[in-house]
């Protein structure tokens, strides 16, 4: 219903009534809608803006099996709009891309080779780099362009660099792409 009286479909619009059943859908524990809240917490108008409720809203739909907003919470870690707990919204981003959903196993890659990079760990820029081939594996336009691009050096924090290609030989199974 909240969607119906949000939007006035069939009915005339009513932001009061349509909140109120937004916020009793999500009481039931319906995820669409906690993903919902957590978008407009997160890019809604100016005043309504709230990224810690956002991110909370993504983490309980995300939770609850919505892979949109695991891949949401895992966006807008990449892109720094939030970073209150990368540890556990990783946790969340490997579970949505334990179901295999390619957009997730992307987000997971590239957010464990950003933070294998800044920690100098060639562990986190292997499994980053094992996440990636397998979204790339998917046919995910993000991963196969990364998979496909030449080679070149991921820096690390201390000054160094490895060339990505060096993870490709440690990657590779018979039969696969990458």
């Amino acid at each position: 219903g909240n969607g119906l009286y949000l939007n006035g479909i069939g009915v005339e619009p009513d932001e009061d009534l349509g909140e109120h059943y937004r916020d009793l859908a999500c009481q039931y524990g319906y995820a669409c809608c906690h993903k919902y809240l957590g978008i407009l917490h997160l890019q809604g108008e100016e005043d309504a803006r709230d990224p810690h409720a956002g991110r909370e809203h993504l983490l309980k739909a995300a939770k609850m099996g919505d892979w949109e907003a695991a891949f949401l919470l895992g966006y807008c870690n990449v892109h720094s709009i939030l970073s209150e707990d990368v540890e556990h919204d990783l946790q969340v981003l490997q579970e949505a891309a334990g179901l295999h959903n390619p957009a997730s196993m992307y987000l997971i890659g590239f957010l464990l080779i950003q933070l294998g990079a800044l920690d100098c760990s060639f562990r986190g820029i292997s499994d980053g780099m094992a996440y990636m081939v397998e979204a790339g594996n998917a046919g995910w336009p993000e991963a196969v362009s990364y998979l496909e691009a030449p080679c070149e050096f991921i820096e690390l924090s201390d000054g160094n660099a490895v060339e990505r290609g060096d993870f490709y030989d440690i990657l590779y199974t018979e039969g696969a792409p990458y």
